[in-house]
Formats: structure tokens, C-alpha cells, sequence
């Protein structure tokens, strides 16, 4: 009986964090969140579509996760503290603190592929782009 009684209280939480969200701004909710641009891809996993179809594949990840609170990104399983993110023309650029293997530091953009339920980005690197989604590659 003891464990039904926590599930039942969870889920009254959780119910009333949504109903707030839509009255609230979304800061008031998640404090936590360092970055709300990113808020919407953070602790999902992007793998790259079709990596091979890029005239250099290297160029891209084959999967990227940003960590849910938005503080870093993980890029083919090294994590890196994001120092900046940029949202412009509908693209949002993340710029992270160390080197990586996209370049200097890693510059990373990226915008919304499909509607806006859709879980697919497309990543911008020097000009080149590839199509990502949460969806595990064949």
C-alpha cells in the first residue's frame, strides 16, 4: 500500500507543474534550465541521418545529446560544457569551452527540421548540413 501511495503522489505533482506551465512562464518552472532556447532538444539523443551522404563525413557527429538541465553537450560521448548559445534565423548556435573535433571549439548550429512537434534538427557546420533525429539510425 506504501508504494501506491508515492506513485499517486507523483503523479498529482506532475499533473500540477503542467497546468502551471501554461499560466506561469516557463523560467518560474524549471529554474534549472540554463539555457530555454535549448530547452526543447535538451536529454533527447540526435543521431545523424544519412552521416555517409556528407561530402565530409568527419565533420559531423554521428549523435549529440544535450544535457537536460542545458548546461553541455555531448558529442559522440564526449561531454562538453556549452559557453554560449546564440539563436538567430532560426538557427541556434551552441559554442562550447573546449577544443572538439568540429573545429577549434566546437561551434554548433542547428535548427528545427518538420513541424514544430517534429524531432528532427538539421546541424550547420562551415557551410555543410545534415538532418539528426531522436529516432535510432537502421
Amino acid at each position: 500500500s506504501k508504494s501506491s501511495s508515492s506513485t499517486e503522489t507523483s503523479s498529482s505533482v506532475e499533473s500540477e507543474s503542467s497546468s502551471e506551465s501554461s499560466s506561469e512562464s516557463t523560467s518560474s518552472v524549471q529554474p534549472s534550465v540554463k539555457y530555454p532556447a535549448l530547452q526543447k532538444y535538451a536529454g533527447k539523443t540526435y543521431y545523424a541521418v544519412d552521416r555517409d551522404s556528407a561530402e565530409v563525413p568527419d565533420m559531423f557527429p554521428t549523435s549529440f545529446t544535450i544535457t537536460s538541465d542545458t548546461e553541455a553537450i555531448t558529442v559522440d560521448g564526449k561531454q562538453e560544457l556549452i559557453r554560449n548559445v546564440t539563436s538567430d534565423s532560426g538557427f541556434i548556435a551552441l559554442t562550447g569551452e573546449m577544443g572538439h573535433s568540429m573545429g577549434t571549439g566546437l561551434s554548433f548550429e542547428f535548427r528545427p527540421l518538420g513541424g514544430s512537434d517534429s524531432d528532427a534538427v538539421e546541424v550547420l557546420n562551415q557551410g555543410q548540413r545534415l538532418a539528426y533525429s531522436t529516432t535510432m539510425p537502421e
